[in-house]
């Protein structure tokens, strides 16, 4: 980021800026592409409304997954039990997935050696759980969100909140019709993955329209973005299924 400063009583100079402001505001509108994207998938998963009536719920006390007299492997057995298509996926905020990883009925069951009746500690990871239950991946959001207003102390809040979703993601779709007689794919089961962010830059002539003196630079950013359906009855929500966020 230099800059060459001319005068006429001094010789050229070079001085070192600390920013580059243009590309920090091109990096700052890339970050807020992947932040909306970010959220838009939240609402899509933890909205109860995108869910057949029977496959959505919220956490009884015995659902609670911070709780250690709890039974996980169950819970979340009948969570891709219940749809008539399973699940191959489970989707949580990180407030559902640290309890979950520590859990003793968890670590006891993934990381036991067979017939040791030593105590097991530590923790599972994402990969161990999705292999335990057979699914594709296990999916966990981390993303903060400042929930105060502008010139006001900032406020943290968690955007994937304390829900656990187990969801079907079918990466190539043939039909738009479901093979199953009495239901139709619809605008859920979509997951909303954002495609590559672009930039496109623009050379604005001396004399063209806001060209200025010297002409400038225009810059266009955007992002390409895909929707992949599938069956509504392959989905199942469990709102609310730990005490605190984090």
């Amino acid at each position: 980021n230099d800059i060459s400063l001319l005068s006429e009583g001094q010789p050229p100079q070079i001085l070192q800026a600390p920013v580059n402001v243009r590309m920090a505001k091109l990096k700052a509108l890339t970050e807020t592409f992947w932040f909306s994207h970010e959220f838009e998938a939240r609402d899509l998963i933890f909205t109860a409304a995108n869910y057949a009536s029977a496959n959505t719920r919220v956490a009884a006390t015995t659902d609670m997954l911070d709780n250690a007299d709890n039974e996980p492997i169950k819970i979340i057995q009948t969570l891709i039990d219940t749809p008539l298509i399973p699940p191959n996926a489970l989707v949580m905020g990180l407030a559902v997935w640290r309890p979950l990883q520590r859990h003793p009925q968890m670590v006891s069951a993934i990381k036991a050696v067979l017939g040791s009746r030593a105590a097991v500690s530590g923790q599972v990871n994402q990969d161990e759980v999705a292999a335990f239950f057979g699914l594709k991946q296990v999916l966990v959001g981390k993303q903060r969100t400042n929930n105060a207003n502008p010139g006001q102390t900032a406020s943290y809040s968690r955007i994937w909140g304390k829900h656990l979703a187990a969801i079907r993601i079918e990466d190539a779709p043939q039909s738009t019709v479901s093979p199953y007689p009495g239901t139709a794919l619809t605008a859920y089961g979509n997951i909303m993955n954002a495609g590559p962010v672009f930039v496109a830059s623009r050379t604005i002539q001396p004399g063209e329209e806001n060209g200025g003196l010297y002409g400038a630079v225009a810059d266009i950013i955007g992002h390409t973005r895909k929707v992949l359906m599938v069956n509504q009855d392959s989905c199942y929500l469990l709102q609310n299924c730990v005490t605190n966020d984090v």
